[in-house]
């Protein structure tokens, strides 16, 4: 908005006041400009300044204020210097007014942070660098949408997952405020890089995986590493639920327990208590995984019991 100044005498014209043309100093009327509603001063292109100076940076705007305040308020000797500069200082203070508290907002690059620091500490990842030699985490919070506007928190933003399960390296993180009071739904994937086992050759369904069968190569995938064998060490308690091609990444999912008990074979019946076992010779009917029930015959009286597939192809039996 224009500033017009009225400096001198009570009568000052009312005309040129009420026009805003002008300024009655000393009983005398200066004319500011002729007569469009803002002074002119001397370089400044009356046509580059609009209501607001749109097209101007604010120190071109300053600059433009000060000699126009210097070709008109200057020009009266009955002006004081330290009015001048007052006037001059209370344009820069309102040049350089910060914005107040009731517009901030939270950032949303914000907000994806506290999701992925969320996943990474849920994983045991203090960073997006390496936990333990030879693996790598990636964390990426799908960026909420920059229109969104929530208040700004007075607390530490809070990012908590709503479910243990990782299914094919995403996750979904939920971002909250307690005061003001809000939350939202952030989207996260997790990617890792390590070295993994991979198969060599075309396996069947069912067949057990050897260490000739494998070999270790550093990968990126997605998820984390838990979700894949990275030692041959592992591979005799496993056989393949599925087949899989060479290059394939060995993934547990992949993989089922291999049967310490086949069916047909000679199995260990094995009872009793502390201090007191019997044991007797029996047949699998099936096959099973350690920990898993299975019917066994006894081989001596026939009788079909069942128990639990152990180790060593013994097969425990309910005392």
């Amino acid at each position: 908005m224009p500033l017009f100044v009225r400096l001198g005498p009570a009568n000052a014209s009312r005309q040129h006041a009420e026009a805003g043309c002008g300024a009655h100093l000393g009983g005398k009327d200066v004319p500011r400009r002729p007569c469009l509603g803002r002074p002119q001063a001397p370089g400044v292109d009356e046509s580059r300044i609009g209501a607001n100076g749109p097209d101007l940076s604010r120190g071109t705007r300053l600059a433009a204020f000060t000699r126009i305040m210097a070709a008109t308020v200057g020009k009266s000797s009955q002006t004081p210097p330290l009015l001048t500069l007052a006037l001059m200082s209370g344009a820069a203070v309102a040049l350089a007014a910060p914005q107040t508290r009731e517009n901030s907002v939270t950032a949303p690059p914000a907000i994806a942070a506290t999701a992925e620091a969320a996943v990474r500490a849920r994983l045991g990842f203090a960073t997006a660098q390496t936990r333990d030699r030879g693996t790598v985490l990636h964390v990426r919070a799908q960026m909420p949408d920059l229109r969104l506007r929530l208040a700004a928190c007075d607390r530490p933003l809070a990012g908590r997952l709503e479910s243990d399960r990782m299914e094919h390296g995403r996750s979904l993180v939920r971002v909250s405020c307690d005061q003001p009071a809000w939350s939202l739904f952030v989207p996260v994937r997790v990617e890792t890089e390590t070295e993994v086992l991979v198969t060599s050759r075309p396996l069947l369904r069912g067949s057990a995986v050897t260490a000739a069968d494998v070999q270790l190569q550093w990968r990126r995938f997605s998820g984390v590493s838990e979700n894949y064998v990275k030692s041959v060490d592992e591979l005799p308690r496993y056989r393949l639920r599925r087949p899989l091609t060479p290059g394939a990444l060995l993934a547990r999912d992949a993989l089922e327990p291999a049967p310490v008990v086949q069916r047909g074979s000679l199995v260990t019946l094995r009872t009793g208590t502390a201090g007191f076992r019997v044991d007797a010779a029996g047949r699998a009917l099936a096959d099973a995984a350690a920990g898993q029930r299975v019917r066994v015959q006894n081989v001596a009286s026939s009788k079909v019991v069942e128990g639990v597939a152990d180790e060593g192809g013994v097969v425990r039996l309910d005392p």
